[in-house]
């Protein structure tokens, strides 16, 4: 087994209150090693980059949506580490699983392991009544290329709960909110020169990863999710007032944020 040469690493960074909403505030979990091969070339290398917040909700609320953004991002092994030393101990242990299946791997062949993970979390809405995390995540660990994920979790501000598709539609909702999605992607896809043959119709659903904004509800799908690996990602926004007929009267937090936003 070729000698592993260190070529940068690890290092730990947790800075305060980068972000600030009123009294809502936010703290860095950063942490990065990378290690190269004897020919120069990436063979493990982790990056994490995570906005997390740390305070300007009611602690037993706060606390519940730390745990859930912690599972998510790092894993449940990990939802109950203190954020100063998370990223040091996730990286380690990947470092260490990375090593075994490396080792593994040089034994039958010689086949050069190599493993990629960027990790990258941020607030995409905050508002008095909900709160919306986008967390990014690129994995590579051979073959063609590697794979970028996208991923929103949306909490109910009021009592923590993570919000599902069904506490803001209707009953039936699904079918007349694809139409939309289809009608919305479809010109999404003309407008960046896309071939429309490259959008899978029949697979455009509600697929529950999505962001509350001042605009409306905001779709992600992930590349293979509704096209070929070739068109990336989409992103879509329905707007309150196209959504007006399926969303759900008794969502007090909802009803709340669309009088605001006076839609």
């Amino acid at each position: 087994m070729k000698k592993i040469v260190v070529a940068f690493v690890m290092g730990l960074l947790v800075t305060a209150c980068i972000t600030r909403s009123d009294s809502f505030e936010t703290t860095k979990i950063v942490g990065e090693k990378t290690i190269l091969d004897t020919d120069g070339n990436i063979a493990f290398e982790v990056k994490i980059n995570v906005d997390f917040p740390k305070k300007g909700i009611p602690t037993e609320i706060l606390s519940g949506i730390q745990y859930v953004l912690l599972t998510d991002l790092f894993g449940s092994d990990f939802s109950t580490k203190h954020i100063d030393s998370i990223a040091n101990a996730y990286i380690d242990t990947t470092y260490k699983e990375y090593a075994f299946e490396r080792q593994y791997m040089e034994l039958k062949s010689d086949y050069k392991y190599c493993y990629q993970e960027f990790l990258d979390g941020e607030i995409e809405q905050k508002n008095a009544q909900f709160l919306s995390y986008k967390m990014k995540r690129y994995y590579f660990s051979g073959g063609t290329h590697g794979l970028e994920t996208t991923t929103f979790l949306t909490f109910d501000l009021t009592n923590g709960t993570q919000v599902t598709q069904s506490d803001i539609f209707i009953n039936g909702f699904e079918e007349p909110v694809r139409e939309l999605l289809v009608e919305k992607l479809q010109k999404e896809f003309e407008e960046r020169g896309s071939d429309m043959d490259n959008l899978w119709i029949d697979q455009i659903l509600p697929n529950d990863n999505f962001a509350l904004t001042e605009k409306g509800v905001k779709f992600w799908f992930n590349p293979y999710e509704i096209a070929p690996y070739s068109e990336g990602s989409a992103c879509v926004t329905l707007t309150y007032e196209e959504l007006k007929h399926w969303l759900r009267p008794n969502n007090a937090s909802l009803n709340t944020l669309l009088k605001e936003e006076k839609w």
